[in-house]
């Protein structure tokens, strides 16, 4: 079968790009190699800044949303551990805005774009599961597509297969690694306060812990990044235990904080690739690029390569592909490595146990703190 755009790889990502591409008039084949979706036992909270929000409604993803699933949030609030007060707050209304972005669970939003690609359209997607695709082979013309049982042919490749993808090495491009030595604990716990619609976050020596809310009041996510051996100890902890740790650490912000159902862990690894683009073929989020979660950037970095595809196809056509995929390559290289040396450069700055450091590090933030310009900036900047 001959498409004109096929897409590996059914997360976020892929679905919101065979939905682009198919609103963009193509014919679009969507492979993946589960047999279906399976929620994980603690779901992920996905933030999802202006921009990202923006193309969900574009796509009438918005209005197909279960109703109280996007958790608006409108200020961030951000502590270290030698202050009481915020050392720095971000507020929906410095950019005239009335939200920074929202929350959705990886669950809801998944099964949602699932619909939308099944929906009755007078263009449908082929939606394959249970595929795995094997190899890649980049003609002049066309990519050939091999599965297990079956091949097909498409005029480009857009791999969305996640960190793991299997089809790097198949286009020859190299993935640059480096593990944080750091581990994410992921919870979801109750507070004894409501959240107020803000988000919140602790720089300690013990790592990063940020408070993500839920639709409820008095629910929020927590991801708490931190060393290998203290991750393996919050871990061990009794869930009273655990529970006194986090709101210490939290300084009772927002009151007792009580875990709901399972924790999770699991390793901060930097994944880069070098080049976004082959003949035919371009990676797109995870398949691309792993950052530190403690910006709660990951999905959004994603989909912002989806608009900067969009961006260039619209530019230049499939007539110009190589041109299109070169300015593609240029952009999102530029760009990632930016937010990547930032927040390599905010961890290891946040975290750092010695004091003149720590000194250095509150000390900017407060800085920054009275700079509203420098803030309006650098909202602007996370909501693109």
């Amino acid at each position: 079968m001959k498409y004109n755009v096929a897409v590996v790889g059914a997360g976020i990502i892929g679905l919101l790009s065979a939905l682009k591409m198919r609103a963009l008039g193509y014919k679009v084949l969507l492979l993946d190699k589960r047999s279906n979706y399976e929620k994980a036992k603690v779901q992920r909270l996905y933030a999802l800044n202006l921009s990202s929000l923006a193309l969900l409604d574009e796509l009438d993803v918005s209005k197909r949303l279960p109703q109280n699933s996007l958790s608006n949030y409108s200020r961030m609030h951000i502590f270290t551990d030698t202050q009481d007060s915020a050392a720095l707050d971000f507020d929906s209304r410095h950019i005239g805005k009335t939200k920074l972005g929202a929350f959705c669970l990886e669950g809801v939003l998944t099964s949602t774009l699932l619909d939308c690609c099944a929906s009755n359209n007078s263009n449908p997607i082929t939606y394959l599961n249970a595929t795995s695709v094997v190899k890649l082979i980049e003609n002049e013309d066309f990519v050939e597509i091999i599965s297990q049982n079956a091949s097909f042919s498409a005029k480009i490749v857009m791999l969305t297969d996640g960190s793991q993808s299997s089809l790097r090495e198949d286009l020859q491009i190299k993935l640059n690694l480096r593990p944080y030595n750091q581990h994410a604990v992921v919870a979801s716990v109750e507070t004894a306060k409501p959240h107020l619609n803000a988000c919140y976050q602790i720089f300690s020596t013990n790592g990063v812990l940020g408070f993500l809310p839920y639709v409820r009041q008095n629910q929020c996510a927590i991801v708490w990044s931190t060393t290998v051996a203290h991750a393996q100890e919050l871990m061990s902890l009794q869930d009273e235990e655990f529970n006194e740790t986090l709101s210490n650490t939290f300084k009772h912000r927002l009151g007792k904080a009580s875990v709901m159902g399972e924790r999770i862990t699991f390793p901060l690894i930097r994944r880069h690739v070098e080049n976004y683009v082959s003949n035919r073929s371009l990676l797109l989020g995870d398949a691309a690029h792993s950052i530190h979660p403690m910006a709660g950037l990951g999905l959004n970095v994603g989909i912002a390569d989806l608009r900067c595809w969009v961006k260039y196809h619209n530019q230049f056509g499939m007539q110009k592909l190589t041109r299109a995929l070169k300015a593609y390559q240029r952009e999102r290289k530029y760009e990632v490595t930016k937010i990547i040396l930032l927040l390599d450069g905010l961890n290891s700055l946040c975290i750092n146990p010695l004091k003149p450091l720590r000194l250095i590090r509150d000390i900017g933030l407060q800085a920054f703190n009275t700079m509203p310009l420098v803030k309006e900036w650098l909202i602007k900047e996370a909501s693109m």
